[in-house]
């Protein structure tokens, strides 16, 4: 009876043994998972959130980023950061292409910020950009929504503080999954 209980307890506490080691092997394999989800909404995509202007009026909205290796083309919906607050914005222009504010349908905007200032009009702009041509390492974004709700007709801006892509909605849940591009205008 003795060598029987003995064998029992020896299959018990390899049980036991298998039991726990496969506990640790499930453990790490979600501490890994979980180390990869951190990693690929860190590094490899963004949330950023801001104000946008929808055909159902003002709502807050959260958009995915793509960041890794992206450089910005014309037409794409990009985030940008100013270093305090994000903001997204459609490219229009990129360094060496002239630009001009006005109300004509030539026109990029009716209001361009430059390095923190105003301009309304084309003579203005002139004075800092003496050949009205978008200085080398930026880019013209237009339609700026951001996340406090202030809304800029257009910027120009380093091509540093640009974050990434806007590809989808992540919020409102109403939303989510769906283009950025579905916005009729950023603005």
């Amino acid at each position: 009876m003795r060598k029987h209980d003995t064998l029992q307890k020896k299959r018990d506490s390899h049980d036991d043994k298998v039991l726990l080691r496969t506990s640790f092997q499930w453990l790490y394999a979600v501490i890994l998972l979980l180390y990869g989800f951190v990693f690929m909404f860190t590094v490899i995509f963004r949330v950023s959130s801001f104000y946008v202007n929808s055909q159902y009026g003002m709502k807050n909205a959260a958009v995915l980023v793509s960041s890794v290796g992206y450089s910005p083309e014309p037409g794409d919906r990009i985030t940008v950061s100013d270093g305090y607050s994000a903001f997204l914005g459609q490219v229009a222009a990129f360094s060496g292409e002239t630009v001009s504010v006005g109300s004509d349908k030539n026109s990029f905007a009716n209001c361009i910020t430059y390095q923190n200032k105003n301009y309304f009009s084309s003579e203005e702009l002139q004075t800092v950009l003496k050949d009205m041509k978008i200085p080398e390492d930026h880019i013209l974004v237009t339609g700026i929504s951001s996340e406090n709700g202030y809304f800029r007709v257009g910027e120009i801006i380093s091509t540093k503080q640009v974050i990434g892509r806007a590809e989808c909605f992540v919020y409102p849940f109403s939303m989510l999954g769906k283009p950025v591009s579905q916005l009729s205008e950023v603005h």
